[in-house]
Formats: structure tokens, C-alpha cells, sequence
């Protein structure tokens, strides 16, 4: 989306005006939210929170104990939700 917003060669003031928002939650978009640029804000999801429970749930399952799913909501990373993209960004490059 990025790049086809920079092909249209958009003025500062449209560049400044643009939110592009998404569910990719990747460490490329969340860096590029905090630089300011036209992406704003996207979902994403702990990728490691994630990892660890679906483990944990298969050895549950196997172990007939509790739980055996799991269920994890995207989390939304903004400029103003630092701490947060912090976390995603260590977790993502760790």
C-alpha cells in the first residue's frame, strides 16, 4: 500500500494528510509508523505470546489438562503505542 501511495509522487501535504492502516503488524511497518511517514497504524499479534500458548496447549492436550486452546487478539501499534511496538520489535528481531 505503501508503495503504491509514493508512486502517485504525493506532495508533503498529502503525505502529511495520509493514513494508511493494516493488520500486517511486520517490524518494517511498525518501525515505519514510528518515523512518521503515511502509515499510521496497524494490528499485529505477539508471533512469541502465541508460540509459547500453542505449545503449551499441545503438551495440555496431550497431558488431558487445561487449556487446550488458545485465542489471542490483535493489538493495535500506533505512534503513540510505544512501549508496545517496542516489545513486538524485540520479540521480532530477538
Amino acid at each position: 500500500m505503501l508503495r503504491a501511495f509514493e508512486a502517485t509522487h504525493p506532495s508533503a501535504q498529502r503525505t502529511k494528510d495520509m493514513f494508511i492502516c493494516g493488520f500486517d503488524g511486520s517490524g518494517p511497518v511498525i518501525k515505519d509508523i514510528e518515523s512518521g511517514g503515511p502509515i499510521r497504524a496497524t494490528g499485529a499479534l505477539d508471533a512469541v505470546a502465541i508460540g509459547k500458548a500453542s505449545i503449551e496447549a499441545a503438551a495440555n492436550a496431550i497431558e488431558s489438562k487445561q487449556p487446550t486452546k488458545i485465542n489471542f487478539p490483535y493489538v493495535l501499534c500506533t505512534a503513540q503505542t510505544t512501549a508496545i511496538n517496542q516489545k513486538l520489535l524485540a520479540e521480532l528481531n530477538g
